[in-house]
Parts: C-alpha cells; sequence; structure tokens
C-alpha cells in the first residue's frame, strides 16, 4: 500500500503541474490536494501522522473540492475521488485521535 500511494502521489503531482501550466486551474488544485491527501497518509505508515489540525483543514478542503469539481468543474470522476478521499481524511482524524 505505501508504493501505491507514493506512485500515486508521484502521478498527482506531475499532473498537478501539467494542469497549472497547460490546463485548468481548479484541477491543478485538486491534484495538489490528492498529493496532500497522499503525502499525509504515507507518513501515517511511516508512524509519524500529522497533528489533527492538519487533517481538520485538508478533509473539508478535498470535500468541497469534490463538491466543486462535481457540479460546476463537471469532472464527475473527480468530484468522486475527491469527496471519497476527504471522507477517508475525516476517517484517519479519527484513528489518530484515539
Amino acid at each position: 500500500m505505501y508504493v501505491l500511494y507514493v506512485v500515486m502521489g508521484i502521478f498527482c503531482l506531475v499532473s498537478g503541474i501539467n494542469n497549472l501550466f497547460y490546463g485548468d486551474g481548479s484541477l491543478a488544485v485538486h491534484y495538489f490536494l490528492l498529493l496532500l491527501f497522499c503525502h499525509m497518509i504515507v507518513f501515517e505508515f511511516l508512524k509519524k501522522p500529522f497533528e489533527q489540525k492538519i487533517y481538520l483543514l485538508a478533509a473539508p478542503l478535498l470535500m468541497l473540492d469534490g463538491i466543486y469539481q462535481l457540479f460546476i468543474g463537471k469532472e464527475i470522476f473527480a468530484g468522486i475521488i475527491g469527496l471519497f478521499f476527504g471522507f477517508s481524511l475525516w476517517q484517519s482524524r479519527h484513528r489518530v485521535k484515539r
């Protein structure tokens, strides 16, 4: 799983930079938020989780980005992924809390 998140993070970084310069800016923000998600999960695997404040910031940002991509950006797949990962970060916050 660790390797999967690292590869997904590299993909999100490259796609975010590509969309930042040559594509849609809102999709670049979406990829950078997914990169933040991958970074946080990788650090959980390394047993060095972030503080809960970071989770409380990143989870609503991913959920809002998912809603934006679904209804305004018309990127259905990106919206579903954003909502799913935002909910996953919210659950991670509860797991780190214990």
